[in-house]
């Protein structure tokens, strides 16, 4: 249950039913995402590519966001989900978290985010992970 979070400042909480972070979550999708492309080495390549006429991706070219729009509502429909709660804003807020629990630094997903401030961390939302830091940091007095 989440008392508040971006959009929800006030008032008594929600809730956001998900599963576990296993074979679906944004890290391992992507990882498999760049397995499939042989994208580990090709740092110059676009994520989100252009798919051209003839079916191929043009790793050179970035989709457009109207078009990464339309794509995702399309996506969440499909599995059926209501598209109207999907945004392109909604992939970055679970990228960033799933980003958290797979340890990546914080410094990183910041960057990848493209956040100048510290905003990208209303998007930790793994409690029990901070819970635990704070318990090692009082106990050994160091945050490691």
């Amino acid at each position: 249950m989440f008392s508040r979070s971006k959009t929800y400042l006030e008032g008594e909480g929600f809730s956001i039913p998900y599963s576990d972070y296993g074979e679906y979550s944004a890290v391992s999708m992507m990882r498999k995402w760049f397995e499939l492309n042989h994208l580990w080495e090709k740092y110059k390549h676009h994520l989100f590519p252009v798919k051209s006429s003839n079916g191929k991706f043009d790793f050179n070219t970035t989709m457009n966001a109207g078009a990464f729009r339309k794509k995702l509502k399309k996506g969440v429909q499909r599995v059926g989900l209501d598209p109207s709660f999907y945004s392109g804003h909604s992939l970055r807020a679970g990228g960033a978290t799933d980003l958290f629990l797979a340890r990546v630094p914080y410094y990183l997903i910041k960057k990848m985010g493209r956040w100048k401030s510290d905003t990208a961390m209303i998007y930790h939302r793994d409690d029990k992970d901070m819970e635990k830091a704070v318990f090692v940091a009082f106990k050994t007095g160091s945050g490691n």
